[in-house]
């Protein structure tokens, strides 16, 4: 598994879906949620239309031929580094949590034995990052859904 900024990647699925993980990551960091105690609806559509991305990427992605491509191969994208900090100082912890989770994905598409393929996934790959995009959803729907708001007037201060 590379290191984040480490190794490449030939799989050029798995460089755009770790492109769409980091865009989303920059979007939860960046939201007016990040820095208070509740998601805002806006915030939670924005997040549903990203997971959606995600679903939607794999299913066209899984379901492409693998290419036989013998005079780029392997033509390598250097594995990113983490587009956040990944201790922000973010009152919303939910957030920060959604972050995390999305750096874990991310990490697990740059380190897949799908990642030496031209595009495409394995099977045991493909069920993994399906299950990365379940717990993101998950996140939403049966946690902060339910948790937030929340009234944490001590606590809820940057650097706490």
């Amino acid at each position: 598994m590379p290191e984040m900024g480490a190794g490449a990647i030939r799989n050029d699925d798995c460089v755009h879906m770790i492109k769409l993980v980091d865009r989303a990551m920059l979007e939860i960091k960046d939201s007016a949620s990040a820095g208070v105690n509740e998601y805002s609806e806006a915030d939670k559509i924005r997040l549903t239309q990203y997971i959606l991305n995600f679903t939607t990427f794999l299913d066209f992605s899984s379901k492409q031929p693998r290419l036989d491509r013998p005079a780029s191969h392997p033509l390598l994208s250097p594995f990113p580094d983490t587009p956040v900090e990944l201790q922000p100082p973010m009152d919303n912890l939910a957030a920060q949590k959604l972050i995390h989770s999305l750096n874990a994905f991310r990490i697990e598409l740059g380190g897949c034995q799908s990642a030496d393929l031209n595009n495409g996934y394995q099977s045991q790959d493909l069920i993994r990052f399906r299950s990365e995009v379940d717990h993101v959803s998950q996140l939403l729907t049966a946690y902060i859904d339910k948790a937030q708001p929340t009234d944490y007037p001590e606590t809820s201060k940057p650097g706490h």
